[in-house]
């Protein structure tokens, strides 16, 4: 449980790190993120600043460590048997794919945003659209992980009952 601490701590270190530190890009990259199409990347890319364009360029300093960090806690918290003890050990196996599957999409839609900011002309469309879905793919395990822990929280504590404080 020490190292799932551990890799909580950082992973939240650098979450907030990096919120704070892209804050004021506006609209905000997690729009950014779920544009399908060279036009809408290019709608709000449009109306961010240069010093906005400058911190989406930085961010990926922050956000690869990041996507490694929550990658590695949610393969360790999966294959906790007290967090999810209330889970067989098959659903435990799926579970623990799920923030590493969601890491890797977000590396691979750094990648496409990387290339998208470099690239001298646009992309295929295609491109766009795969960046999209990779985007879509890691929200959705984010989000499916993050219910998972919830549910399994809310679970533990019917099983053993509200923690009594003197």
């Amino acid at each position: 449980m020490r190292e799932i601490g551990m890799l909580a701590f950082l992973a939240a270190l650098l979450f907030v790190t990096m919120a704070t530190y892209t804050s004021s890009v506006k609209p905000s990259i997690p729009e950014l993120q779920l544009t399908f199409s060279h036009a809408a990347y290019q709608h709000i890319t449009g109306m961010w600043s240069v010093a906005e364009m400058d911190r989406f360029r930085m961010h990926f300093l922050i956000d690869f460590p990041f996507l490694l960090s929550y990658g590695a806690l949610g393969y360790r918290m999966a294959g906790s048997p007290t967090i999810f003890r209330a889970l067989s050990v098959a659903n435990r196996a799926r579970l623990a794919l799920a923030l590493p599957v969601a890491a890797m999409a977000d590396c691979v839609e750094n990648v496409f945003h990387l290339l998208f900011i470099s690239a001298d002309e646009p992309l295929p469309e295609f491109a766009y659209f795969m960046a999209g879905m990779t985007a879509s793919l890691k929200w959705l395990l984010i989000t499916a992980f993050v219910a998972a822990f919830i549910a399994a929280l809310l679970r533990n504590r019917r099983v053993t009952g509200p923690t009594n404080s003197p």
